[in-house]
């Protein structure tokens, strides 16, 4: 008789252990790649059907979608007579702090000058040049 005390799992060491195990080893590696197949097909097929069905839901509300257009179209064409609807509301224009314009005081005030004096030194045929001379 042996003595295994020494290397209690012998077993699953390479090489150790009969035939047997290595067959059922075999058997076990290719239940596990055949049922991992089996679900990633059921899971593939299953989130197939949900996506067809949240296909089907969107496209039947752009149909109904649609419809809602066609009809509110052809009755607000009937109201194209009318007048049009203004839309009274409040706003309030909020400036930028002069701080964080960069070079904005520089180019208003050139820009103040020549329209408060109506000449355009950088344009050739100015009004000026237009004048005879005396």
């Amino acid at each position: 008789m042996k003595d295994n005390s020494s290397q209690p799992f012998r077993h699953l060491l390479p090489g150790g252990g009969g035939w047997l195990s290595k067959v059922l080893g075999a058997l076990l590696a290719v239940g596990i790649i055949v049922a991992s197949a089996f679900l990633a097909a059921f899971f593939f097929g299953f989130f197939l059907v949900i996506v067809a069905i949240a296909s089907i839901w969107l496209a039947w509300q752009r149909w109904r979608l649609r419809r809602w257009v066609r009809a509110n179209r052809q009755h607000t064409q009937a109201d194209d007579s009318a007048e049009p609807q203004v839309i009274i509301g409040e706003y309030e224009v909020i400036e930028e702090p002069e701080s964080k314009r960069t070079g904005s005081k520089q180019h208003s005030k050139h820009e103040a000058n020549h329209a408060s004096s109506g000449k355009h030194h950088d344009q050739p045929g100015d009004a000026d040049s237009k004048k005879p001379h005396r």
